[in-house]
């Protein structure tokens, strides 16, 4: 039976063998354990649905259609004869996740990706739609160098502020480099007090990532001791510890100290 199976995972194609890992791994309910679908470095050779879409309550809207055919706003119904919610439950089980929210922003943002892992990358699809009337539409099949493909690449943090309506719309796709997104925050801290503007904080694309950046938005807008973990562990600074770790905010306590484990909350807090 080992030889067979051996032998059978040898048969499978790279996108085979994903589609029948991947589900096991998302029972996990684990965000952090998962398998990206094996085509993404072979995107440019792949032709994919060509629309970006906003998933709301299991419903599906056209965000920008690449191949100029669905109008932006569009509610999408069925894909290739399938009810739209059955769509999205079968590229569900290819994203791991604690909570269906968080797949459903993964989902939206690699919709292409997840259409081609369990669709395949036919010329065209067929795709009942809703705007002012009902009709069925036929979506050619689009190379990625024809699409905006910012989709794969968004920067992890971006501000805009607009004057009109005195408010700032910070926007993250992903939490990292806490020290660039430090300086980010003071001065999107300085200018709405300067202003007295209100901020909106748009995490519906957010992949997650070091929750060091959400205590860093908080101790902005809280005068308690609030953090995103609930979790806190300690240990103490020696001479071997800084020897062994060439951190800034490492080399800057003193020895005997006691920090928290990950004591980049501390260093980064304004």
């Amino acid at each position: 039976m080992k030889r067979q199976l051996i032998q059978d995972l040898k048969l499978m194609t790279s996108i085979e063998f994903y589609r029948a890992i991947a589900p096991i791994i998302v029972e996990l309910k684990d965000g952090h354990t998962f398998m990206f679908p094996p085509i993404l470095e072979h995107l440019e050779k792949i032709k994919l649905f060509p629309l970006d879409v906003v998933i709301i309550e299991d419903k599906v809207f056209a965000k920008h259609d690449y191949s100029s055919t669905v109008q932006g706003g569009s509610e999408l119904l069925f894909i290739n004869d399938i009810p739209i919610k059955t769509v999205v439950n079968q590229l569900l089980k290819y994203i791991s996740s604690e909570t269906r929210e968080h797949a459903i922003a993964q989902l939206q943002r690699f919709f292409p990706v997840y259409l081609l892992v369990e669709f395949g990358s036919p010329d065209e699809f067929s795709a009942k739609v809703k705007n002012s009337e009902i009709k069925i539409v036929e979506i050619p099949s689009v190379c990625l160098e024809s699409m905006d493909g910012s989709w794969l690449a968004l920067p992890p943090y971006s501000y805009q502020y607009l004057e009109e309506h005195k408010v700032g719309i910070l926007t993250l796709s992903s939490m990292e480099n806490p020290k660039e997104f430090g300086e980010l925050l003071k001065g999107i801290f300085s200018q709405l007090k300067e202003k007295d503007a209100d901020l909106i904080i748009d995490l519906r694309d957010c992949m997650g990532g070091n929750s060091v950046l959400g205590d860093m938005v908080i101790s902005y807008i809280s005068d308690k001791d609030l953090h995103v973990s609930g979790r806190k562990s300690y240990q103490k600074v020696s001479e071997q510890l800084k020897k062994q770790r060439d951190y800034e905010w490492l080399q800057n306590a003193k020895i005997g100290d006691m920090m928290e484990k990950n004591a980049r909350r501390i260093y980064y807090l304004h």
